[in-house]
């Protein structure tokens, strides 16, 4: 049973917060321009730009990662991939019998299965190899194991003393959570939620014969005022700034706004491309005097931060 860090409160900007700092960026004192009833206090166009740039972002920057634990049906090739799944980092099947317990599956696409694999739709065993994204539709993913399992994985859960399971991992307002996902094959989904501390611990029960996962996503939206962002609290700001753009191109009337969107958008862009060139650096964070001629390639290579 693997003990996985859940980052449990993220730092920075409430929703009120970031409301009031969009005001600011859009020049304004109210939301009467900014609003479809041009009421003064109606953040329904500013609340959507926040949800539309922070999303924008994290799938940019692949930012934000957790934990699910894909539960195996026996004959089943492809499964519901998480809610707000991007894309994925890691993924290791358990089973008790492997020396290690865990190993770790190789990452493909259709494509390559295709090449390297004639009967992949088809072959079925109980030692699993590879995970793929089979497809994206609408909000939701699914993911696809090869080969087909012939059994079915353990019942799985979650157990911690400093945390709770739900049907749903809601937003929790005032202490915005990480959180872990175990997706069932009888649709019946559970999240465990780590209290308000900092630096809670949770077992994860993994289950003989499933998959832990380790995936990109996307954020919570935001809906109420005391909820806190989850984007890094350094790239807060940048999130806020390109919500601000969102609202301000839509004012062709007002050259100004319109110039002001531009320099927004450029400065977003700006960002997102800088936090994705030092969060792929391997030697980041260490002050080394001499170093390797392999990095002069390595720094080109991709990869990816571990938040």
């Amino acid at each position: 049973m693997p003990t996985t860090v859940l980052t449990s409160t993220f730092s920075g900007y409430t929703l009120e917060n970031a409301r009031a700092k969009m005001l600011r960026k859009l020049r304004v004192n109210d939301t009467t321009r900014y609003s479809p009833t041009k009421g003064t206090a109606d953040y329904d166009w500013i609340d959507d730009a926040l949800n539309i740039s922070q999303r924008r972002f994290a799938t940019k920057t692949k930012c934000l990662r957790t934990y699910g634990i894909v539960e195996m049906k026996a004959g089943f090739r492809t499964y519901r991939a998480p809610k707000g799944f991007i894309d994925i980092m890691g993924a290791y099947f358990f089973k008790a019998s492997y020396t290690d317990g865990y190993k770790e599956l190789q990452i493909k696409t259709i494509g390559e299965l295709n090449d390297e694999v004639s009967d992949w739709r088809t072959d079925t065993d109980d030692d699993i190899e590879v995970i793929y994204i089979d497809r994206f539709f609408g909000t939701d993913a699914v993911l696809g194991v090869y080969p087909i399992p012939t059994t079915d994985g353990n019942t799985t859960f979650f157990t911690s003393d400093t945390g709770a399971q739900y049907d749903w991992a809601c937003p929790l307002y005032a202490n915005s959570h990480d959180y872990g996902t175990v997706l069932k094959t009888d649709g019946t989904d559970k999240y465990i939620l780590a209290d308000a501390s900092q630096g809670v611990v949770a077992d994860i029960a993994v289950g003989d014969g499933n998959i832990l996962l380790e995936y990109y996503r996307l954020p919570m939206d935001l809906s109420e005022e005391d909820q806190l962002m989850e984007i890094p609290y350094a790239y807060q700001d940048t999130v806020i700034e390109d919500a601000a753009r969102e609202l301000l191109e839509n004012n062709p009337e007002d050259s100004a706004e319109y110039k002001r969107a531009q320099k927004f958008e450029q400065k977003t862009d700006k960002t997102i491309a800088e936090y994705k060139r030092d969060t792929k650096q391997p030697f980041s964070g260490r002050e080394l005097r001499a170093r390797t001629a392999v990095e002069g390639w390595a720094r080109n290579m991709e990869w990816r931060g571990r938040f």
